[in-house]
């Protein structure tokens, strides 16, 4: 799976930016068609870390994770506060604290939580070079403090992203554990829907298995409605027919416990494996993006599969609706899902566009509109975490590369931006 599939997740609403952020900061201005397009940070290495990952706001500061770099190589914990000052909350050692954070959340009162996708216990070994198969994490008053570490067995591994639930407990999926003959993963499992109560004790809510009832296998994102129902996706699993692992799948929790299947991806026109945001709305239909499928004449060069990604709606009865096929000039591998507020809906893609580093585009009048091209230099490349919006419209995200292209030559170590439309 790797850190591109993961580091994508999140859903956030920012209410109280105001424009000193922008009147503080030495920042990069470009304009194109009739949108501002502005970078906020750009990543150095160390301190501040390499490959930005999550975005989050916290009363009005913007809080994020990088997956790498820091003061020991393992990512940090970063906040750009209101005046536009960049600082490090917590720099990761690899250790038990854990290493390559992926994820945030936020309760109600401002309180933080995360997710790293190694470290923890270090005897503990999955897919993909990770030592250590993870933890969960409050960070409160700049200080972290680890609530959960993975064990790789029933409890799972690689955790990928948790959500806040009304009552305070946090509930996540991660990529492996569970049950250990299951999948691609040579022993480490499908995977596993948990949750996680403020006095640490994990609860596995579901545990994907090979067939799996749901179609899944390797939940990559999960979001809980308002009646308490958790929905996700996973990377593999669906239909076999034109993916080696599987296309992926839509599954639902319902709030007694039970796993109902939602829809699994054919890897043709309705695209293949699903990753990023998941919208849902009060009829219960789900909105999101595949990173391939669609377009079979459209190929994302690092994989060489078929299709450059599609948006996509799926009913409740699960029926799935085509809402955009990328095509290159528009896009190619939608990396992060959609956010929405307010009638807009937004969304980006990792690649494609006019000078094939990825867009941000606008599905607001039922087309899609691309609002800014990446250039990959200063301005980034690959766009693929978490976007806010705030109440003026105004997009915020970040770019896994570009920026200073001295710093982890020669991608560069992202941007932090945002975008007026």
């Amino acid at each position: 799976m790797g850190e591109q599939s993961s580091a994508i997740r999140g859903l956030a609403h920012i209410s109280s930016l105001t424009l000193a952020i922008l009147l503080t900061l030495m920042m990069t201005s470009i304009s194109a068609w009739g949108q501002t397009f502005r970078v906020l940070h750009t990543f150095t290495g160390s301190p501040d870390g390499v490959r930005p990952t999550s975005l989050l706001e916290v009363n009005g500061s913007l809080y994020g994770t990088t997956s790498t770099g820091g003061r020991y190589g393992f990512g940090t914990i970063f906040k750009l506060s209101s005046q536009g000052t960049e600082s490090v909350i917590y720099s990761f050692t690899g250790g038990k604290d854990g290493a390559n954070p992926t994820a945030l959340a936020r309760d109600s009162k401002g309180n933080v939580y995360g997710v790293a996708q190694g470290g923890g216990n270090s005897s503990c070994h999955t897919s993909g070079g990770f030592t250590g198969c993870g933890v969960i994490f409050k960070v409160s008053s700049n200080k972290l403090t680890v609530l959960h570490t993975f064990s790789g067995g029933t409890d799972g591994a690689l955790p990928q992203q948790v959500v806040v639930g009304p009552s305070g407990d946090l509930y996540g999926v991660a990529e492996f554990g569970g049950d250990l003959g299951c999948g691609i993963g040579q022993g480490y499992g499908c995977g596993v829907v948990f949750e996680l109560n403020m006095s640490g004790t994990e609860t596995v809510l579901y545990t994907f298995s090979n067939p799996d009832p749901t179609g899944g296998d390797l939940p990559v994102g999960l979001i809980m409605d308002s009646a308490g129902n958790l929905f996700g996706a996973t990377y593999f699993g669906g239909s076999f027919s034109l993916c080696m692992y599987g296309c992926g799948a839509l599954f639902e929790i319902t709030r007694s416990g039970t796993a109902v299947p939602f829809y699994r991806f054919r890897g043709g026109v309705d695209g293949a494996y699903p990753n990023g945001n998941l919208l849902v709305d009060p009829k219960g239909n789900l909105y999101g993006t595949a990173f391939e499928g669609g377009d079979s004449s459209c190929v994302i060069p690092e994989s060489l599969s078929a299709g450059c990604g599609v948006v996509f709606k799926v009913s409740s009865a699960g029926v799935e609706t085509v809402l955009h096929t990328f095509t290159g000039p528009d896009g190619e591998g939608p990396g992060a899902g959609l956010v929405a507020s307010k009638g807009k809906v937004y969304g980006e893609t990792t690649g494609g566009g006019t000078d094939s580093f990825g867009v941000l585009f606008d599905l607001s009048t039922g087309g899609e509109e691309v609002l800014y091209n990446f250039k990959g230099s200063t301005d980034g490349q690959a766009p693929n975490g978490s976007l806010l919006i705030d109440s003026k419209g105004n997009l915020y995200g970040i770019a896994y590369a570009g920026g200073d292209l001295s710093c982890n030559p020669p991608y560069g170590c992202g941007t932090l931006f945002r975008l007026t439309p």
